[in-house]
């Protein structure tokens, strides 16, 4: 749905679509270390689906040139490489444990702030953001 809407120039559903998702991550995981009740596959399934939403908003976002294609590739190359890695683990039967290190969290948040401002700009039509303002990061803009 958010793939639609942003592909669509829907920004404000997008926009709330990606809090809204974004909010209900947060709340499931908190809920989850709050609780003693973890289904087995939401250690694999939970990761799994952030690497799915991020790549995913990444990809509409560079087909709309809202960010620089180089960008997308290096996004969705890295998160492939790693589930290859997993899925080739478990092939040569030496799984590895799954627990992200600090720089992989902290990558991931960066990742997701990134597309929260992309959004944000292209939602309330922020026009200093448009180009080589402060907020882009110059070097970021296709």
């Amino acid at each position: 749905m958010i793939l639609w809407a942003i592909t669509s120039g829907e920004m404000r559903i997008a926009f709330a679509l990606f809090l809204a998702a974004g909010l209900s991550d947060l709340i499931d995981g908190f809920l989850a270390k709050r609780s003693a009740w973890r289904p087995s596959l939401a250690p694999i399934s939970d990761p799994l689906a952030d690497k799915a939403m991020i790549i995913s908003i990444y990809v509409a976002l560079g087909i709309v040139e809202a960010i620089p294609r180089w960008l997308v590739i290096l996004v969705v190359s890295r998160d492939i490489m790693i589930v290859s890695a997993v899925i080739l683990s478990w092939l040569i039967d030496r799984p590895v444990k799954l627990k992200p290190i600090t720089v992989s969290k902290l990558n991931t948040v960066a990742q997701i702030v990134y597309a929260t401002v992309v959004l944000a700009a292209l939602t309330f039509g922020w026009e200093d953001c448009a180009g080589e303002g402060p907020c882009w990061w110059g070097w970021l803009r296709p």
